[in-house]
Formats: C-alpha cells, structure tokens, sequence
C-alpha cells in the first residue's frame, strides 16, 4: 500500500464510522412504516420536520424507511400514527407528548380552509405546521402551551364559520 492509499484509507474510515453511529454517536437503525390512508409522500416533510428525519427511503407504494437514531425512529413512529388518524371534522385533536417536552397535535379542520387555518397559527408563531390529507387535517409540533393556544384558536375560527 503506497503512501497516499493509507493515508485515504485513513480518512475516510472515521467517516464510515461515524455514519454508522450517527451525529451524536447513537447506533443507526431503520424502522419501515406502512401507510394505509396517505401516500407515503404526503409523509415525508412532516418526518423531516416533526421527527428529525434526515434519511428517508420509499419501499414501495403503501410504505417508507426511516433511518436514524432510536429517538428519531420513536418520534417518526408517533408522527406516522398521528398522519394515520382519520379526518373527522366533529373529532376531539389527537395529542402525542415527545421525549423532549414538546407536543404533536393532529387536527381535523372540518370546515375552516386550510389556508385560513395556517394563516392564522403563524400569526400565533406556532414551530410546525403541515398539511395533509387533502386538506383536511393539520399536524403541529410546538411546546404544551403553544399548542394549547393553537387548539383554542382553531375552535375560535370553526365557531366563526357560517
């Protein structure tokens, strides 16, 4: 081996290393998840914004693999579950508490546009806000007390519709 092969060698296998362990040096895993009411898609930004998904990969028409550590792979699992929930507009919204004090609120929008409603929460500077299901449904990401305040406005608007 010459010189300058070593010295690559070298350089690139603390690389592999570390990609393997991850960025904080957790091990690496893969989770799948099957969707069964939305594309898998649709799934993607809120993995990558809720969940700190930064690898993603599509399996095949009805599921996706999340790669990372065990805390991503929890917290892509509570997003999949909240996106999974059926869109009844008279439902109550499905709160997740996460490991670091955040909360994960998924919302039917009934008949208030989804326009008007993610207008209105980044007036209230709400962190996360994605839309799905055609429309008709909201998933959030903030701390307890924000979406709190999310929730309240949201059921002001609903009150306010025709």
């Amino acid at each position: 081996m010459t010189g300058r092969a070593l010295v690559l060698t070298l350089l690139f296998a603390p690389l592999s290393l570390a990609a393997a362990l991850g960025a904080e040096g957790e091990p690496v895993a893969s989770a799948d998840f099957t969707l069964r009411r939305i594309a898998p898609r649709e799934a993607f930004a809120p993995l990558r914004s809720f969940a700190g998904a930064t690898e993603i990969d599509l399996i095949d028409a009805a599921t996706v693999r999340v790669h990372g550590p065990a805390a991503v792979l929890a917290r892509a699992g509570t997003v999949i579950e909240l996106l999974e929930l059926p869109s009844e507009p008279a439902g109550e919204p499905a709160l997740r508490e996460l490991a670091d004090g955040t909360r994960l609120a998924r919302v039917a929008l009934g008949e208030v546009p989804a326009r008007e409603a993610v207008t209105a929460l980044r007036q209230l500077r709400v962190g996360g806000i994605a839309v799905f299901d055609e429309g008709a449904a909201l998933l959030l990401h903030d701390t307890a007390p924000q979406i709190d305040a999310a929730l309240a406005r949201l059921a002001r608007l609903a009150r306010e519709r025709p």
